[in-house]
């Protein structure tokens, strides 16, 4: 039996404002701040066997944090990082979807060809997530974690189910969450999604 942790960064300035970020760099909040700290103190108290980061800083504020408690270093890898949104990237929703209707549309439908213009197509995100998988059934590691994106987790944990892509927009996964997933023989099984109850904010 594998085990494995999916934590969400804490919440950005550009989140908090209804900015996509993507693969842009932006501040942790201060409600961000607080909750890294506290998604760091509940992780640090599980005996994490090797820890798994986006290499983004937001993500990076709590990997690199418990890993250090727990006298590991953090594997950076690239898969893990967020959906790159190209030209979407810095704008609200509203801004996107009147600048980009007819490729807004196609991405709400989870069509596998939609691509954010100078983007990632979500073929290409599922791709990634599908490698991400083969990573964690390929080390005998346990438990793990693994922090990412919203975005992102909301394709991988789709993979991880052998569900459909258009499932992922069904998770609800609010900044500083953590999900939980276990692998017996080859399928995953998830005993928690999305879970806050260690956040006060």
């Amino acid at each position: 039996m594998k085990t494995m942790y999916l934590a969400r960064h804490g919440e950005t300035t550009w989140n908090s404002e209804g900015r996509l970020q993507g693969m842009q760099e932006a501040p942790l909040s201060e409600r961000g701040m607080a909750q890294t700290l506290e998604t760091v103190r509940y992780l640090s108290g599980i005996p994490f066997q090797l820890v798994l980061t986006s290499p983004l800083q937001r993500t990076r504020a709590i990997a690199d944090r418990v890993a250090q408690q727990l006298g590991l270093t953090p594997t950076i890898v690239s898969d893990l990082q967020e959906i790159d949104f190209g030209s979407w990237e810095a704008h609200t929703w509203p801004e996107i979807k009147a600048a980009y209707p007819d490729t807004v549309h196609a991405w709400g439908l989870r069509s596998m060809s939609a691509r954010p213009e100078g983007g990632e197509s979500l073929a290409e995100v599922v791709t990634r997530a599908r490698r991400v998988r083969f990573l964690l059934e390929s080390t005998p590691a346990t438990p793990v974690l693994v922090v990412s994106h919203g975005a992102f987790s909301r394709v991988l944990i789709p993979v991880l189910l052998n569900l459909g892509a258009s499932s992922g927009a069904e998770f609800d996964l609010p900044n500083g969450s953590v999900s939980v997933f276990t692998l017996d023989t080859t399928e995953w099984e998830a005993s928690a999604i999305g879970r806050t109850d260690h956040l006060t904010r």
